[in-house]
């Protein structure tokens, strides 16, 4: 599968929390970027 690179500004607070959660949970920040974005998409 190719990964198509995008660039967004998030609160540096928000994506703090993100990249620590992301270590946490042993993913890579993109790994756990793109989980929250399927999920929130299959939840409409």
């Amino acid at each position: 599968m190719t990964k198509e690179t995008v660039s967004i500004r998030v609160d540096p607070k928000i994506w703090k929390e993100a990249r620590l959660f992301a270590v946490k949970s042993n993913l890579k920040v993109g790994e756990f970027v793109e989980s929250a974005i399927k999920e929130k998409i299959s939840k409409k």
